[in-house]
């Protein structure tokens, strides 16, 4: 069986992130095996032996040249925060800690965008500010048109997949928007609600007893 340039020659004894994973030999070199979990090999996110990424990391800093002579685009702002995107999406190393947040939850930008910077500009435009980045309206979605947008980083950190989200004040928002009106600090709320089961308006607002 073949994926992408990876050919699975067997099991793997090892288990990555406690999932199976398989023995390939990568079409760049037979002499490289990798051990590669079932799971990305069917995906496609993982397709060789990290040659592509490679490849196309020197492909991209060619464009990036080619960008800065012919349209002024490359080492902007905007280029920067397009070339992070993808790093978080697309390239799996030791080095990139936060791409297990994005490959391992299946996690992919549009086909148009990945080596069309001027394509993924034209959509979401130019950034309000240095402190934005690229982020998604639905952190459970993919980077494609119309769930992107410019953030803060502080935007980002709530719109995370993982936040608690609680009805407070009328309305639903994340714990960390619900603890700013709150007297409770955000970790005392979360602990009642996610560990200690209570409702969101009593651990919002009974107040901390600390020991003297």
């Amino acid at each position: 069986m073949k994926y992408g340039l990876l050919e699975v020659i067997g099991e793997a004894d090892e288990r990555i992130g406690n999932r199976p994973t398989a023995l390939c030999r990568c079409e760049c070199d037979p002499t490289v095996i990798v051990s590669v979990q079932w799971k990305k090999l069917k995906s496609g996110h993982t397709k060789s032996c990290g040659c592509l990424q490679r490849r196309r990391a020197m492909e991209n800093v060619a464009k990036g040249h080619e960008l800065s002579t012919t349209h002024g685009l490359a080492r902007t702002h905007e280029w920067n925060a397009w070339m992070s995107m993808k790093r978080r999406v697309l390239y799996e190393c030791a080095s990139n800690r936060s791409s297990k947040y994005y490959i391992d939850k299946g996690i992919k930008i549009h086909p148009e965008w990945v080596d069309n910077f001027e394509d993924f500009l034209g959509h979401i435009g130019k950034a309000p500010s240095k402190e934005h980045t690229v982020g998604r309206i639905d952190g459970n979605k993919d980077y494609v048109p119309g769930n992107v947008r410019w953030e803060t980083y502080e935007e980002q950190n709530r719109n995370k997949s993982d936040n608690v989200i609680v009805e407070w004040l009328g309305r639903q928002m994340t714990l960390v928007e619900a603890c700013e009106t709150s007297v409770v600090p955000y970790q005392t709320a979360w602990y009642r609600i996610q560990r200690a089961g209570w409702s969101a308006e009593r651990a919002l607002t009974q107040p901390v007893k600390y020991k003297s």
